[in-house]
């Protein structure tokens, strides 16, 4: 297949996203086809991204359940105080302030205006709304799972005296910047992927956004303001998150490029074929 005939945004170096290679991809695939043919594809999509949306929140209650089984644990406690203890050690007041500064760039204020501008603007200049709507639907999801997990688990953070201020009075995990920092880094990742041909700017948007997810989430528990555990919660629940867009969006790809087939060639098979006749361009 020639994949330089693709639009940008339907493939990611050689990889054509419309098109799914393992068993269970080529199967769900079929599945939201067929879907579609029973109602329209928006209520299809909504309807995948509420069960991904389901999925993450069972997930944060699992991790807070986990949480409680070895809160008390000795092991446990140690581990998210000794990493703090080892923050604190290493914390002059001019570190601090920096790391105050970068911290709150992933905070619910900064953060928004950023991503808003920054996709509004490649919105504008790819002529598509991918950017806008990927983007939102990303930084929507994150703060839900966010919010939901920290009424849910309501576990304290560490002691305002081990904190530097700004002091922070909501409950501690999961941490939203690290999740935030996770998704919003690693969609915007994505996206730019879609458009960027050369390894070496691949690898380097993606180093980016594993580096800012990486430092946005330890600079948590550098200042006081989570345990190490929260962050790492976060991290976790972000990825699957961005799992979720992408899979709603790759098939958002396959469904559009099936129907722009079957305008195009009345031989295109149906969605319940997909799999077993591979012509070209379909999904496989």
């Amino acid at each position: 297949m020639d994949l330089t005939a693709r639009p940008f945004e339907e493939t990611i170096g050689d990889r054509d996203l419309a098109q799914w290679k393992s068993p269970p991809g080529r199967l769900l695939a079929r599945l939201i086809l067929a879907a579609s043919k029973w109602t329209t594809w928006r209520w299809v999509m909504i309807a995948l991204i509420a069960v991904g949306a389901l999925g993450a929140f069972l997930t944060a209650i699992v991790f807070g359940e986990l949480y409680e089984m070895v809160r008390d644990q000795e092991w446990m406690v140690r581990f998210d105080r000794s990493v703090l203890d080892w923050a604190i050690e290493r914390r002059p007041a001019w570190a601090a302030t920096a790391v105050t500064w970068f911290t709150t760039i992933g905070g619910p204020v900064v953060t928004p205006i950023l991503v808003a501008v920054s996709m509004g603007l490649l919105s504008w200049r790819w002529k598509s709304w991918t950017p806008i709507v990927l983007a939102g639907l990303a930084g929507i999801g994150s703060l839900a799972i966010t919010i939901a997990g920290k009424l849910l688990i309501a576990r304290h953070r560490p002691p305002l005296s081990d904190a530097i201020p700004p002091f922070e009075h909501s409950f501690s995990f999961p941490s939203g910047h690290a999740m935030n920092a996770t998704v919003l880094s690693g969609m915007i990742a994505y996206i730019l992927l879609t458009r960027v041909r050369h390894r070496a700017g691949m690898v380097s948007i993606v180093v980016a956004a594993g580096l800012y997810s990486l430092l946005m989430g330890l600079s948590r528990v550098y200042l006081g303001h989570h345990w190490l555990s929260d962050v790492i919660s976060g991290w976790v629940l972000g990825a699957g998150w961005i799992v979720v867009m992408v899979v709603a969006h790759r098939l958002h790809l396959t469904h559009h490029r099936y129907h722009r087939q079957l305008e195009e060639a009345a031989d295109v098979p149906s969605p319940e074929e997909l799999g077993e006749a591979k012509p070209s361009g379909t999904v496989q």
